[in-house]
């Protein structure tokens, strides 16, 4: 499509003189390549044992199981912190494992937020339904993996409290952006950072058309 925010944000970034950008993604494998004068580090996903996918089925002690996780991701992002040594790491969403960082190094963190998974897990289904009678009623062929969507949600919005606790600065677009991490962090700091678009928007008629305030 183009790019997303991150891809454009890129882009204009590498036009900046003496800055190095490292870009950190999950992969199949560890890995470090330079492209285009960008340094990429693939991280390798961790996959769930059977016995662990078991135990979250069962909703059995899935805190525990996620906290390994844990440092398994982390031993792979210090890797990343001591090859490429950054001044400053942007963490784009507090979904997924990359703001982990903040417990393997001092250096300064911005976390951009996308969205907060926390309060979308609590108003995810309809007034008067749980998840367990939704799935039993509407969806008994797929119950194991809406139980195990659930599970992995719950897992997710457990390691972004900890993520949100421990990253002071927060760059979004909202009120609502703004008031939740400070509920998660009164501690937080927070900038108003709107979106870099798609070059297509910019060579728009309509973008073209709109009046410089």
């Amino acid at each position: 499509n183009g790019a997303g925010w991150v891809g454009s944000i890129i882009k204009h970034m590498k036009e900046i003189p003496d800055v190095s950008i490292g870009y950190v993604y999950k992969g199949q494998r560890w890995n470090i390549q330079k492209y285009e004068e960008i340094q990429y580090y693939s991280i390798p996903k961790k996959e769930n044992s059977l016995k662990e996918k078991f135990i979250q089925f069962l909703r059995g002690n899935w805190k525990n199981i996620e906290e390994k996780s844990w440092e398994y991701y982390k031993l792979y992002l210090k890797k990343v912190v001591d090859d490429f040594r950054p001044d400053i790491l942007h963490v784009f969403g507090s979904e997924d494992i990359f703001g982990l960082v903040t417990f393997v190094t001092s250096k300064p963190i911005i976390l951009h937020i996308q969205g907060i998974l926390n309060p979308y897990l609590v108003a995810y289904m309809p007034p008067g339904f749980s998840w367990h009678s939704y799935n039993i009623l509407l969806h008994p062929s797929k119950y194991y993996s809406q139980v195990m969507t659930l599970a992995q949600w719950k897992r997710q919005s457990y390691r972004e409290v900890k993520i949100i606790q421990n990253i002071n600065n927060y760059l979004g677009r909202t009120q609502w952006d703004k008031k939740v991490t400070y509920i998660y962090n009164p501690n937080s700091n927070y900038f108003l950072g709107n979106e870099i678009l798609r070059d297509e928007f910019y060579k728009s008629d309509i973008m073209r058309n709109i009046p410089e305030k």
